[in-house]
């Protein structure tokens, strides 16, 4: 399960912080970032919609919904092609976009 969700009357972000991550290995942040994007994914496909389908609400159509991890800055300057390599992964498999940043603005 992700770390947390905000959810607005438009938008449903949800969240899994990696800021404890402390080594510069690209290997080792690229596993923190698989292990994030699976987390997030267990929660909107194995918790979210399923609730929300129970209730008769598609979630999908009522909000747009996107997911971040959010590593220290510092550690993720050298590895943006394998966290976008991963961020596509997710997209074309689970039509969902994820960021690998640590902002979000809400319109």
């Amino acid at each position: 399960m992700c770390d947390c969700a905000l959810l607005t009357v438009n938008e449903l972000s949800l969240i899994e912080f990696k800021t404890n991550v402390k080594t510069q290995s690209d290997e080792t942040l690229e596993q923190r970032c698989r292990e994030a994007s699976d987390q997030i994914l267990h929660t909107i496909n194995g918790i979210v919609r399923p609730k929300c389908n129970q209730m008769h609400i598609d979630i999908d159509k009522k909000v747009d919904i996107d997911a971040y991890i959010v590593f220290d800055n510092e550690l993720v300057t050298g590895v943006q092609t394998i966290f976008q390599a991963i961020a596509m992964e997710v997209l074309e498999k689970n039509k969902l976009l994820l960021y690998v940043d640590n902002e979000k603005i809400f319109t």
